[in-house]
């Protein structure tokens, strides 16, 4: 009976004492003891860092090194020893076309030449603009023929007229028919990746075909892809102290100061003129 008494009359520092000691008994040993609570520490993006599966970017990091050793082949003047085709040239050149148009434009009518624009593909941009001088002497042309001039670039070309406002006297189509069809005979990708903005292109999504977006695509992400570079090009170029690529270069300069001399035209000079098959034109004509 004492004995209960004395322990029900124990203090209450006694207690709090005992109810420590208890408690610390309890505890787990190791390193949680006397810590903060793991609910506390623990989130849910924790969770989610330990969960990922970070071989999934391996995929990522394949694409990412296999585009940036795209553009190795690309630096210094190595593709001279393997590009077959200079037609960016002339496209880049339109650019050039426009602005000096625009400057000519800005003179009083009475004071200039009319205007003549030509739109077409690789026939017509050899058209010499002597024959012009000659025949039509109050008339200037302004040759905006590429290679592969289809009607999407005619139309891409027309609004950054209407952008600048400018008004030629007279503009000329010469169509290409084998690309106006719902399934174009020629490749289409060649006006879409010199000579379309990216922003044309997103505007008029639904008017190409899917493979023509998506070849345009992968060409765009990928040069290899679009030029193709092949061994035996660049083994050829790079006989004789590289005089294919010095020719190569030869060609393009000569080509820049044409499209400059006659204002988007680069006719044919005397003895250059390509041989003419009748064969060959009497199919082309046909299709």
């Amino acid at each position: 009976m004492s004995k209960s008494k004395k322990n029900s009359s124990a203090s209450p520092d006694e207690k709090a004492s005992d109810v420590s000691a208890k408690d610390l008994q309890q505890r787990p040993a190791g390193p949680h003891k006397q810590t903060l609570s793991d609910s506390l520490i623990e989130t849910s993006q924790d969770l989610a860092v330990r969960s990922f599966r970070w071989y999934l970017l391996f995929p990522v990091l394949i694409f990412a090194l296999a585009f940036v050793l795209d553009k190795q082949l690309f630096i210094w003047r190595f593709p001279d020893y393997y590009l077959r085709t200079a037609s960016y040239i002339s496209y880049e050149h339109k650019i050039q076309l426009m602005d000096e148009m625009e400057l000519y434009l800005r003179i009083p009518p009475d004071q200039r030449k009319k205007v003549l624009v030509m739109f077409g593909n690789s026939r017509t941009t050899s058209f010499n603009n002597a024959y012009i001088d000659a025949n039509h002497p109050d008339w200037i042309l302004y040759n905006f023929s590429v290679p592969g001039g289809t009607a999407d670039y005619f139309c891409y070309m027309l609004e950054e007229f209407q952008e600048r406002n400018l008004r030629p006297d007279f503009v000329f189509f010469a169509v290409t028919p084998q690309g106006m069809n719902a399934t174009p005979s020629i490749a289409m990708d060649e006006v879409m990746l010199n000579g379309l903005s990216t922003g044309f292109i997103l505007r008029n999504f639904t008017r190409y075909n899917v493979s023509d977006v998506s070849n345009y695509a992968a060409k765009e992400l990928f040069w290899t892809y679009q030029y193709r570079p092949k061994l035996k090009v660049i083994l050829e170029r790079w006989k004789n102290h590289s005089e294919g690529a010095r020719e190569l270069r030869y060609f393009n300069a000569i080509t820049q100061y044409n499209l400059l001399q006659n204002r988007g035209s680069v006719p044919y000079g005397d003895g250059n003129a390509p041989e003419q098959n009748p064969d060959f034109l009497r199919k082309t004509a046909e299709g």
